[in-house]
This record gives structure tokens, C-alpha cells and sequence, in this order.
């Protein structure tokens, strides 16, 4: 976060580290990304999956690929209940 922090444009990032999935080779495979963690409940849930940053290293640990995703929602789809935590 303090390297990319500035490329991340959020308020206030939130890791998400998740996998331990094993490719064909036996290596175990993680996945790195960021969400906006500032703002509602609610808010927080839509960031975390539909805008996270990716972050994906090459077979030596370096930086390989950035993805930020961006998606085009602009339209109202319907309205799904939200289940809160009790």
C-alpha cells in the first residue's frame, strides 16, 4: 500500500488476500487486491466485488500486471435484499 497507495485512489484501502489454490505444478497460487474500505456497510460490500485492485507477480516475485476494475453499472438491475449482520 505504500508503494502503490497513490495508484490505488482510495480512501481508505482494505486487503483482501485470498487462495491457496495449487496450479498444475503443485505451487500454491494467492491472489492480492485492494478495496475501498471508507464509506457504509454496503458501500464497502459493492467495492470489495466490483472494484478491488489486483495485484499479480511473475515466477520471480516481481510486479507482472495490475488490474483495476471499473465496470460500467450505471443502470438500476432490480433490487436485492441486503442480509445484515446481526
Amino acid at each position: 500500500m505504500a508503494q502503490y497507495g497513490e495508484l490505488l485512489g482510495m480512501e481508505e484501502p482494505r486487503l483482501n488476500l485470498y487462495g491457496g489454490d495449487y496450479d498444475i505444478y503443485g505451487q500454491q497460487l494467492y491472489r492480492l487486491e485492494f478495496f475501498e474500505g471508507d464509506g457504509s456497510d454496503l458501500g464497502q460490500i459493492l467495492h470489495y466485488n466490483f472494484t478491488p485492485v489486483a495485484f499479480y507477480c511473475d515466477d520471480a516475485g516481481g510486479l507482472f500486471l495490475v488490474r483495476i476494475w471499473q465496470p460500467d453499472l450505471p443502470q438500476k438491475m432490480g433490487d436485492y435484499p441486503i442480509i445484515i449482520a446481526s
